[in-house]
């Protein structure tokens, strides 16, 4: 993921859109089940992903319950996958009580580091998670 980063940050590299991929709940389904249950959940969850992206960006593995993607292309070129990753995945995840939530930077516009990348896409995932827990109360 690193590596990767590290050349989509560039200045003179085309764009692209780190998404990290996030479960509200996860955390809370995983302490209640059994670790078998867990494991098959999160790799449902990956499977859904691969079959979802398909060839759009590459996958980088489970991290923290999220995944990262990496997606060639603007946010007008990623836009369609942005709006299809969520739904595709929560038909996974909500029988389970859990819900997706995304969050993103555009590269190399708004990151020179891959750790700020990350970092950036892991604060609008943070805020987004905010808002979906104050709208469920």
């Amino acid at each position: 993921l690193f590596r990767a980063l590290g050349e989509a940050v560039r200045p003179d590299s085309p764009a692209a859109v780190l998404v990290v991929i996030g479960f509200e709940g996860l955390k809370d389904y995983l302490e209640s089940a059994t670790d078998l249950e867990g494991d098959q959940l999160i790799v449902e969850l990956g499977n859904r992903l691969v079959e979802t992206v398909e060839g759009a960006g590459t996958i980088f593995g489970s991290r923290r319950g999220e995944f990262c993607v990496l997606c060639d292309g603007g946010l007008v070129a990623v836009r369609p996958i942005l709006a299809l990753v969520p739904a595709e995945l929560d038909d996974v995840a909500r029988p389970h009580g859990v819900r997706t939530s995304l969050g993103i930077a555009l590269l190399p516009d708004e990151a020179t580091l891959p750790t700020y990348a990350l970092a950036l896409a892991d604060r609008r995932i943070r805020a987004l998670s905010g808002e979906i827990r104050a709208k469920v109360r």
